[in-house]
C-alpha cells in the first residue's frame, strides 16, 4: 500500500523510520519532510497547508493512508475532507480534535464524563483575566484556548510573570492573540504523558514519556515545544494503565459519542499525580513531540498495522507490544530557541552516531550535499538510558569485547531478579506471598512490591523511586567514598 505522512519534524522522521519496516507498503510519501526524512521516504514540494492540494496528491500517487503527524492539519479538518473521498486516515475528525484546539471543550468534556481536573475559569481576553489574576494567589497556571504550539501554558510565579505572559498573547508573539484565557489552579505533583490508541469505542495502551519544556538545564528558563523527555515516566504501570484508560480514556470515549464526535486517533492524556489523586491537564490528539521519538524506541509493533486497526475499528483485534527497557530522546536547538535564532549553519559529526543511538531531524535541510540547520528545534537524538546500555553492552561496563553470541542473551528486570531469587529460597512458597525488594537504584528504581501465587509468574504492583531504605543505602555508601558505578 502507499503511505502518506504529514509533517517536517523529528516526530515524523521516527514514524517514517518505523513504517518504512513495514512489508506492506509499497512507498511511503512524507511532506514536506526534511533532510533526514527524504533519505528514507519519498517527498515533493506540496503545499500541505491547503486540503484540497493535499487531496490531489493522494489522488495521483494512489494514496491508501495518511498519517497527519502534527496537530495542525487534524484541526484543520485534513481527515475529514480524505475520508469523504475516500481515503482512510489516521487521526480524529475536526471535531473531535477539538480536544486539543480548545481547552475549553476539553474541560467542558470533563464536566460530562465526571472527569477529575484543575478548578477553571474562561475569560473573554488577556485584559479581563488580568483583572481577576490580580485578585489571585500564586503561582497560578494561564492557558490559551486555541492552538499554541505548545507554548501556550505558563505557570506564573507573580504577578509580572503573569503580566509578561499576556503581554505576548496579546502582541501575537505566543498563539492567536484573540484567543480566549483560562485561568486554572496549580496542582502540586508530578506530570506524565500516558498515551492511548482509540478506534472510536476501544483503547490501547501504547506507552509512557516525561517531556521537559524548558529550554535550559534543570528545566528551566523560557517554555518551548519540548526539549527532550524519557520513556516510560515513572508512573507507568500495569495498575495505573488499566486505571487511567478507566478513569480518563474510556469516560472521554463515552462523552464523544454522547456529542455525536466520535474519536479515531491518538488520545494523549497529560496527567497530574498528586499525593491524593490524579487529575487531567490536558488532551492532545496525536503522538508528541519529542515524546513519539521516544516511544517509537520501544514500540515493538509496526505503527501500520496499529493505523489500520484503529481506522478500520479492530483494535480489539491486535496486540500492541511494547519493550520493557527504557528510552531517552534529547532535542539539540539553535541558539536563542525559542525566541530569535538563524538557520544556515553546517551540521557535522552526525555519521559518527554510534548503533545504540538514532538521530531524528527535525529543522534541517541539505545545501552542497551537506545538513544544513533550518529550524529551532534541529535534531532528535534517542537512546536507550544508561540501566539498559550497561546491561546490554558490556564494554560499557567491562572496557573488553565478548565472543558470546548476543542473540542467546536475555535480559531481564534488575529488581524482578531479586524478586524471584527471594521467592524461590522462601520455604513458604506453596503460599501466596508478597515480596519486597530494595536496592540502591537498580533500573531506575530503588524498590518493588510484587505479588506471588504458586504456579503463577510474579505479579509487580508497585515500583518506587522515592526515597526509602534502599536510597537511604545508596546515600549512606556514596558518603563513605565507595563507588558509584553509575
Amino acid at each position: 500500500m502507499n503511505v502518506l505522512v504529514l509533517g517536517s519534524g523529528g516526530r515524523e522522521h521516527s514514524l517514517c523510520y518505523n513504517l518504512i519496516k513495514s512489508k506492506k507498503i509499497s512507498n511511503l510519501w512524507c511532506m514536506p519532510g526534511n533532510a533526514g526524512i527524504n533519505k528514507i521516504a519519498k517527498f515533493s514540494n506540496l503545499n500541505t497547508d491547503d486540503n484540497q492540494s493535499i487531496l490531489n496528491f493522494c489522488i495521483k500517487k494512489k494514496i491508501n493512508l495518511v498519517i497527519p503527524g502534527s496537530e495542525e492539519f487534524l484541526a484543520k479538518g485534513v481527515g475529514d475532507y480524505l475520508r469523504l473521498n475516500g481515503i482512510k486516515v489516521f487521526g480524529p475528525s475536526k471535531k473531535s480534535a477539538l480536544l486539543e484546539s480548545s481547552k475549553i471543550f476539553t474541560k467542558q468534556i470533563c464536566e460530562i464524563g465526571n472527569i477529575k481536573t484543575a478548578k477553571w475559569e474562561v475569560f473573554k481576553n488577556s485584559k479581563i483575566a488580568l483583572k481577576k489574576i490580580r485578585k489571585l494567589k500564586f503561582p497560578i497556571v494561564i492557558k490559551l484556548d486555541k492552538l499554541a504550539a505548545g507554548k501556550g501554558v505558563l505557570v506564573a510565579k507573580d504577578l509580572e510573570d503573569a503580566k509578561r505572559f499576556l503581554k505576548k498573547v496579546e502582541q501575537g508573539k505566543i498563539g492567536d492573540s484573540n484567543s480566549k484565557i483560562i485561568i486554572e489552579k496549580k496542582l502540586t505533583g508530578k506530570e506524565a504523558s500516558f498515551f492511548y490508541v482509540v478506534d472510536g469505542n476501544s483503547s490501547k495502551f501504547i506507552g509512557s514519556a516525561q517531556d521537559y519544556k524548558r529550554v535550559g538545564e534543570n528545566n528551566t528558563g523560557l517554555n518551548t515545544g519540548g526539549m527532550g523527555c524519557i520513556s516510560p515516566s515513572s508512573y507507568e504501570n500495569e495498575k495505573n494503565i488499566k486505571l487511567i484508560n478507566k478513569k480518563f480514556i474510556e469516560p472521554t470515549i463515552k462523552a464523544m459519542n454522547f456529542l455525536g464526535y466520535p474519536f479515531k486517533g491518538i488520545l494523549y492524556a497529560g496527567l497530574m499525580f498528586t499525593k491524593s489523586d490524579i487529575f487531567l491537564i490536558e488532551y492532545n490528539i496525536r503522538l508528541g513531540d519529542p515524546e513519539c521519538q521516544a516511544l517509537i524506541a520501544r514500540l515493538a509493533s509496526n505503527f501500520l498495522d496499529i493505523c489500520i486497526a484503529t481506522e478500520e475499528q479492530k483494535l480489539k483485534d491486535i496486540q500492541i507490544n511494547l519493550s520493557a527497557k527504557k528510552s531517552i530522546c534529547i532535542v539539540m536547538a539553535s541558539k536563542g530557541y525559542p525566541e530569535n535564532y538563524k538557520s544556515g549553519y553546517t551540521i557535522k559529526g552526525i555519521d559518527k552516531v554510534n548503533g545504540n543511538n538514532i538521530v531524528f531531524h527535525a529543522g534541517t535541510d541539505i545545501k552542497n550535499g551537506k545538513f544544513i540547520t533550518n529550524g529551532g528545534r534541529v535534531l532528535n537524538i534517542v537512546t536507550k538510558s544508561i540501566f539498559n546500555l550497561l546491561h546490554h553492552n558490556p564494554k560499557i561496563l567491562f572496557g573488553f569485547s565478548s565472543n558470546i553470541d548476543e542473540s542467546i542473551i536475555s535480559h531481564h528486570d534488575h529488581h524482578m531478579c531479586h524478586a524471584y531469587y527471594g521467592y524461590i529460597a522462601c520455604p513458604n512458597r506453596n503460599t501466596p506471598l508478597l515480596v519486597f525488594t530494595m536496592d540502591g537504584f537498580g533500573d531506575g528504581a530503588n524498590g518493588t512490591v510484587s505479588i506471588a501465587e504458586p504456579g503463577k509468574p510474579l505479579h509487580e504492583i508497585s515500583r518506587s523511586s522515592n526515597c526509602n531504605i534502599g536510597r537511604m543505602y545508596r546515600y549512606a555508601t556514596l558518603m563513605l567514598g565507595m563507588n558509584d558505578l553509575l
